[in-house]
């Protein structure tokens, strides 16, 4: 974050209602979670989490709250270093940046006066237990909630008459702070979540973290004064990092061509069927990928018909020119077992126009050797007409092309709106009446 602090000639010596405090640490509470060697370390010992939280020490007191006083610095950076210090002992919630940027002086614009700024930036924080938690009377959630309407709050300033940082901190909480209760309902510190991190990251199941995290070798090591940091960590906070884990894992490259370059060579090394034709910023831009399993199930089971489902402006990255989204096209059979759909190719694609559907539905031929007998979609003409051409050479051969039935009521649906106002019910019901009949239609 660049921001630019003037530095100011003058020199003024900080105000009596702001006292400088030469080494923060005269005020700063001291970090809360420390670590503890775990003796006779052994193969079993290591890796654990040995930290801890201490409970019951004395809450911070001074002689007026709030309590105001000046630290060393004039910049951001070191402003924030500060609340580096602050956060080690609770986890504050740090709110929005405020600054006021010194605007150049236009001459042409008329002064209209006003209040000059007392700051160029300040730095906000509130206890993490502050406000209160308005649940919907419909909730079913029961759990209690870590706010508790706390007023404890501290901010820090950069004063522009005397150059310098200030802070007012009002430190009365009106919970426990330190107690086995506060711990529980408060986050992870940020050492703690370093480590679970780092977990996360190697691989390490969800069982063996939370084996790590409350060791028998550490708990034993809890007293009256320490408790350990592992108790707080729970078996949805582990799975929910090791979902957003395999997100960002997904991500080979802040290029998504090259990512995807990435992950067509990756696939490919497992026998997967790729179709990358075009990886570039264009139109004809396909990527088109089934697994081993899913060629199998093809095969065995989509002789008799295969589904395409078109999901348009999928993919919310706007990675093609002129912030177009990509296209999703699911390829579906019948699974055997369910009567469901089952997926058996996917392939994402720069346009939905006739051109690409026709080059999927031909590398699915090509690369799989399965000519269905009959291929259903929705009511998109490029389909029908990628189907009609990629299976043209069969002649009489060739599949017979099929309109999901949930789109043509769809299509109908909007149409009799449309086109027929109040009558749009009583044609809908008769249009369900003629497609629903047992009887033949053929005269029709």
């Amino acid at each position: 974050m660049s921001f630019f602090t003037p530095h100011l000639n003058t020199i003024v010596q900080p105000s009596i209602d702001y006292p400088f405090v030469s080494n923060i640490s005269d005020v700063v509470p001291s970090p809360t979670t420390f670590e503890i060697e775990v003796p006779n370390k052994s193969q079993a010992s290591t890796g654990v989490l040995n930290l801890f939280h201490e409970v019951g020490g004395a809450p911070v007191s001074f002689p007026t709250n709030p309590l105001r006083f000046t630290i060393p610095g004039n910049t951001l950076g070191e402003a924030q270093l500060f609340s580096d210090a602050m956060c080690k002992s609770v986890l504050w919630n740090r709110l929005k940046l405020t600054q006021n940027q010194p605007k150049k002086k236009d001459k042409k614009k008329k002064d209209l006066g006003g209040r000059p700024p007392e700051f160029f930036f300040k730095l906000d924080h509130q206890c993490p237990r502050a406000r209160h938690l308005d649940r919907s009377p419909f909730s079913r959630k029961k759990h209690p909630s870590r706010k508790c309407g706390c007023q404890a709050w501290f901010h820090v300033i950069h004063h522009i008459a005397s150059n310098s940082l200030r802070v007012t901190w009002y430190w009365a909480h009106n919970h426990d702070l330190g107690s086995i209760s506060d711990i529980v309902a408060s986050r992870l510190p940020p050492c703690v979540e370093k480590w679970l991190d780092e977990r996360v990251v190697s691989g390490a199941s969800c069982s063996n973290i939370l084996k790590a995290s409350q060791s028998p070798s550490v708990l034993a090591l809890e007293n009256a004064n320490a408790v350990a940091s592992g108790r707080a960590i729970g078996y949805d906070q582990i799975r929910y990092l090791i979902k957003k884990r395999a997100n960002f894992l997904a991500k080979k490259d802040s290029n998504v061509f090259n990512s995807l370059s990435k992950w067509q060579l990756l696939l490919e090394s497992r026998n997967w069927t790729v179709h990358a034709s075009i990886l570039q910023d264009s139109p004809n831009f396909v990527f088109a990928f089934y697994s081993p399993w899913q060629r199998q199930m093809l095969v065995k089971h989509g002789q008799r018909m295969i589904m395409i489902d078109s999901t348009h402006n999928s993919v919310s990255n706007y990675f093609l020119s002129n912030g177009k989204k990509a296209s999703l096209f699911s390829i579906l059979i019948r699974d055997p077992l369910t009567g469901k759909g089952l997926p058996i190719a996917w392939a994402f694609t720069g346009s939905s126009a006739e051109t690409s559907v026709h080059n999927i539905l031909r590398w699915l031929r090509e690369s799989s050797g399965v000519v269905p007998q009959a291929v259903m979609s929705d009511c998109d003409l490029a389909i029908s007409n990628a189907v009609e051409a990629a299976y043209s050479d069969l002649w009489d051969q060739a599949p017979k092309h099929y309109w999901c039935l949930f789109h043509v009521m769809k299509a109908f649906k909007e149409n009799a709106k449309s086109h027929l106002k109040d009558r749009a019910d009583e044609a809908l019901t008769d249009f369900r009446g003629v497609v629903y009949s047992q009887t033949d239609m053929t005269e029709l």
